[in-house]
């Protein structure tokens, strides 16, 4: 059937569906590295979600988004 897409992407929060087998593998690569970069990237803002690789990046970057100035570490560890 045309436009049918049955390569599905199989995380949860994701949903994506692709017409070709190739595109779903590349999408899932996507997905890899998203993975690996987090790894790499310990200090999240707790506003946005985003990730930095030192806390003084998080610091400017919360700088410029909060409103009040108040600033929250969070660590992931993997």
């Amino acid at each position: 059937m045309r436009g049918e897409r049955p390569y599905k992407c199989h995380l949860p929060e994701c949903g994506r569906a692709f017409i070709q087998l190739s595109n779903l593998q590349q999408h899932l690569r996507n997905h890899d590295a998203q993975v690996e970069r987090a790894k790499n990237r310990p200090f999240h803002c707790n506003i946005c979600g985003k990730g930095f690789a030192t806390e003084s990046s998080l610091r400017t970057h919360t700088s410029k988004t909060a409103e009040d100035g108040e600033i929250e570490v969070q660590i992931s560890l993997g």
